[in-house]
């Protein structure tokens, strides 16, 4: 709560979208903490592992850094096919 105020106070008060100038702070520490875009790296190569040829997997992202994490996954382990994020 002090980590809260002191920023919301460096802030002064609420962001441009009406939300608690902490709410992204506390997300970057809790995505670091968690590891959570290492752990959607390793679900992407799990998945894959798993998939069979001709196969198909769906992935929803809802954050520009996940769509990042997924995107730069992708071409790290394209194989040369027509991939649609060739650029």
């Amino acid at each position: 709560l002090e980590l809260a105020s002191c920023i919301q106070e460096v802030k002064r008060g609420l962001d441009e979208r009406r939300q608690h100038p902490a709410k992204l702070a506390f997300q970057g520490i809790r995505n670091f903490i968690n590891q959570e875009m290492q752990q959607l790296s390793d679900a992407m190569a799990a998945q894959f592992q798993r998939l069979k040829f001709g196969g198909r997997a769906v992935v929803i992202t809802f954050k520009p850094r996940e769509e990042q994490v997924l995107e730069d996954w992708l071409r790290q382990n394209e194989d040369g096919w027509a991939s649609p994020l060739a650029s």
